[in-house]
């Protein structure tokens, strides 16, 4: 496993892309299962853009949601053509 906190954290947006397709390529190469946060629009856009080129590669996008009528926080899963969609018609995604 490789756990990543706040993976864009000092990288340049404009190297995102690159970066997620070596990571979602080596992990696959490696057998390496990889968990990585971010707060960043720009980053989740780069994961989403290098996960649909990279088609064999199993990737999922998961987000902590907070319940506005109970306040529980759960999870939700978004598989690639889900987030796909939530950026393009900006739907809801990094909880909001």
């Amino acid at each position: 496993y490789l756990f990543i906190d706040e993976i864009d954290n000092g990288i340049h947006f404009s190297i995102l892309d690159t970066i997620w397709k070596t990571i979602l390529t080596l992990s696959k190469e490696l057998n390496v299962q990889v968990f990585a946060t971010t707060h960043s629009k720009e980053c989740i856009e780069s994961f989403n853009h290098a996960q649909l080129k990279i088609s064999n590669t199993p990737s999922s996008y998961f987000e902590m949601v907070r319940g506005s009528k109970t306040g529980k926080l759960s999870m939700r899963a978004l598989d690639s053509d889900q987030l796909d969609y939530e950026l393009k018609h900006q739907g809801r995604y990094r909880g909001e």
